[in-house]
């Protein structure tokens, strides 16, 4: 009788292995709390970053291009003038080239865009060319890469600077 009467028990061995599986549980809940509210802080890093370079962006810039000896000098030369602008969270925009006359149509800029620090320039130039661009903020001015390869696959490259127009 005394074995129908007892109430059954768990063991020494049982309560530590609930006790584990409770407390690997917690931590287990805890860590991905903390990791997702560090994922909603850095999304919102992110879009707020964006935001500024979008910022910086907008407005009338000299393009001025090196081909392998030395930027021109736009104030002796003409130079193309690129226009940037906002339509919410989306860029537009085009390039402007120097000296062409009315036969010759303005390049737009194809998806201008920000991939992290890095501005992404790509515009038609109304030949079958592309010219793209890619450019980081660096005093107060953008810099990098650039390349124009036309319809038959010949081209340009060289390093590419754009500063704002005054």
């Amino acid at each position: 009788m005394k074995l129908i009467e007892r109430r059954p028990r768990l063991s020494r061995r049982g309560k530590t292995f609930i006790l584990a599986a409770v407390l690997s549980l917690l931590a287990a809940s805890s860590a991905v709390a903390a990791a997702f509210s560090l994922n909603i802080e850095q999304t919102g890093k992110e879009q707020s970053s964006n935001k500024s370079f979008n910022e910086k962006i907008i407005g009338n810039w000299d393009v001025v291009l090196d081909k392998g000896n030395g930027y021109d000098d736009c104030e002796n030369a003409m130079c193309p003038v690129m226009i940037v602008k906002a339509d919410g969270d989306r860029l537009t925009g085009k390039i402007i080239p120097p000296g062409r006359g009315a036969r010759y149509t303005e390049w737009m800029l194809i998806e201008p865009r920000f991939e992290g620090e890095k501005f992404i320039i790509k515009a038609e130039d109304g030949n079958g060319g592309v010219l793209e661009g890619y450019v980081k903020l660096i005093n107060d001015q953008f810099e990098g890469p650039w390349k124009h390869t036309v319809r038959n696959g010949e081209g340009a490259s060289g390093k590419m600077k754009l500063s704002r127009r005054r």
